[in-house]
């Protein structure tokens, strides 16, 4: 960084001269040291220096050492325009010294990058972070929460904690959000919606930093002036710096310099899985924290809302959907922030028994709403299927971690089970859509019913069985179907999440060896599982579990439903043997 004299002007009309001994210009500071000679005999503090740059004024009064005077002084540099004046006040005459201009282009694109969130605002005028992402992130010091070492160490302890979220929402009564850096909270300046993040900009012991909100309060956190990364859970490197090249196309969003206004709560994600296990728990925790006031506006992005919050959970408050850039537009319109809500269910693979208590409020909400407000229900529509004995649930997956054998497994299990129970009902559940659908949903459902009419073609009472679809309904019809069967088989995870922990049926889940080792994830009350050891995973090690598809004999399925129907009383037409697995396991 260079520092340039343009000009000096002669002190001969007031009797004095300075030689500059010292002027040193750096990210962090200008610094400079005069020494003052005189035909007079000088006395500090008589002499005095006045520095000008912009519309900031500092002033330093001369100090003796040995026989002369002395001026020493620095300006942080962020406080500094690119113009600067120097003006000696001696005796109530002002009289010009030196003019300097601060010449910033020789300082490296990342420290620019730095220094600008470090609170030098005039040091990065043109902002690119898409030229800079790669070497922002070849040069960051990632930290991660599950294993902190440092400064960091007590945030990442508490942004684990449900409670985070509680702490979270109490402090937005005073703009702020929990502390990261030092131990004082810091400031909120602004938000904005990029990709599937929540983005904070927070100002915090002196520096601005971003926090990635997603599946919970806070996924990570980015300080750009000390070249810092925190990732706490559910987003890459990757992923962030997408998000900081999508945010380079609004650079005005990195010039909020002042404390926004909370402009409501941000519930909800594009998964059912999240946004049941990580953001209406939290809803509910803040809720039950008193922190959830009826003036509180409750908003979600278009793509993330599967139930009405204000008749689903019995709130208050309107629940307000709205896309993304409409949402954006009101916090840039009206200079405030959203926070999104979320915690970590499962964090450190413990879910915590508090959240247990949370999802059972929750689900006890849900099922209510389902009760009163179900179209399917109230058409008479539903009537129909229930007249079944019994009414089993089938969950089909189109997408991925699929059971390879569904089709021809699932047509086999209730051919069996027909021979039995010739008064079976059958629903088929599939992709369940927010309360906005879209092209892509559409699509996904369509995936589905494909594989529904696929197994209904090979079903030997097709014409005169009693079946219904439920690919492609919202969350709170599901529910309500989920509440009269008897029993369900379905994919483990997401796939049961409203017929298993919801409605909290009896039944059957099944899953890949690997998923299994995550199946905490997710809360059963009465479910069994299949075997491992009759699983067959597909893929390699290096695909994700949530990715991974798997062989099993529908006989393990159709032996553990034969079980749960005979403890449930359902009387079979003959007596029902166990079938034997294929030998080729």
């Amino acid at each position: 960084m260079l520092a340039e004299i343009l000009k000096t002007y002669p002190l001969h009309n007031i009797g004095i001269n300075i030689i500059l001994t010292h002027l040193s210009f750096s990210v962090e500071k200008l610094a400079f040291t005069g020494t003052v000679s005189s035909k007079f005999q000088l006395l500090p503090p008589g002499l005095s220096l006045v520095l000008r740059s912009g519309a900031n004024t500092w002033s330093f009064r001369s100090v003796s050492n040995e026989d002369r005077l002395v001026f020493e002084g620095d300006i942080p540099t962020k406080d500094l325009s690119r113009d600067v004046s120097l003006t000696i006040l001696f005796n109530n005459i002002q009289c010009l010294w030196m003019e300097m201009r601060l010449d910033l282009k020789p300082l490296d694109d990342v420290a620019q990058w730095s220094s600008y969130f470090s609170g030098c605002k005039k040091l990065l005028p043109d902002l690119n972070l898409g030229r800079l992402a790669k070497r922002i992130s070849a040069s960051a010091e990632v930290v991660y929460a599950v294993k902190p070492s440092g400064r960091y160490d007590s945030f990442c302890e508490y942004v684990k904690r449900p409670d985070f979220v509680v702490g979270m929402a109490r402090l937005r009564r005073y703009g702020r959000f929990p502390a990261i850096i030092a131990e004082e909270d810091g400031f909120v300046l602004a938000s904005r919606l990029v990709s599937a993040w929540n983005i904070l900009m927070i100002q915090d012991a002196g520096q601005r930093l971003f926090v990635f909100q997603g599946v919970t309060s806070c996924d990570a956190v980015f300080i750009p002036g000390l070249n810092t990364l925190i990732i706490v859970c559910h987003i890459s490197q990757k992923q962030i710096l997408s998000c900081l090249r999508q945010l380079s196309h609004t650079p005005e969003f990195f010039q909020h310099d002042k404390p926004g206004s909370f402009l409501g709560y941000l519930v909800g994600h594009s998964r059912p899985y999240h946004c049941n296990y990580d953001s209406l728990l939290a809803l509910q925790h803040i809720r039950e924290e008193g922190e959830l006031l009826s003036d509180d506006p409750l908003f979600s992005k278009s793509d993330e809302a599967f139930v009405d919050l204000g008749s689903g959970l019995g709130l208050a408050q309107e629940h307000q959907i709205q896309c993304k850039s409409e949402l954006n537009q009101m916090t840039e319109a009206q200079n405030g922030y959203l926070l999104k809500v979320g915690f970590w269910f499962w964090c450190n693979q413990k879910p915590v028994i508090r959240s247990f208590e949370l999802a059972s409020i929750v689900d006890s909400s849900l099922r209510d709403c389902a009760t009163f407000n179900s179209c399917l229900a109230s058409s008479g529509a539903l009537e129909f299927m229930e007249e079944c004995q019994p009414l089993l649930w089938v969950g089909i997956t189109g997408q991925k971690r699929c059971w390879l054998e569904q089709v021809e497994g699932t047509a086999d299990i209730l051919n069996t089970l027909y021979q039995y129970y010739p008064k079976l009902g059958v629903v088929f559940d599939g992709w369940t859509p927010p309360l906005t659908s879209s092209d892509y949903h559409r699509m996904e459902a369509r995936k589905d019913n494909e594989v529904i009419q696929a197994i209904i073609k090979k079903l030997s009472f097709r014409k005169n069985g009693r079946f219904g679809i439920l690919a492609g309904l919202p969350l709170l019809e599901k529910i309500r179907v989920g509440m009269s069967v008897d029993l369900f088989m379905a994919n483990y995870t997401t796939g049961s999440i409203n017929v298993a922990r919801i409605c909290r049926k009896p039944g059957v889940g099944h899953m890949s060896r690997r998923m299994a080792e995550h199946k905490s994830q997710h809360i059963h009350y009465r479910t069994r599982e299949i075997d491992p050891q009759l699983v067959k995973d597909q893929g390699d090690l290096q695909t994700l579990a949530g990715y991974i598809d798997y062989s099993l004999p529908w006989q393990a399925i159709y032996n553990q439903l034969v079980e749960i129907l005979a403890e449930l009383n359902v009387e079979p037409s003959r007596p029902v043997d166990a079938l034997p697995m294929p030998i080729d396991i």
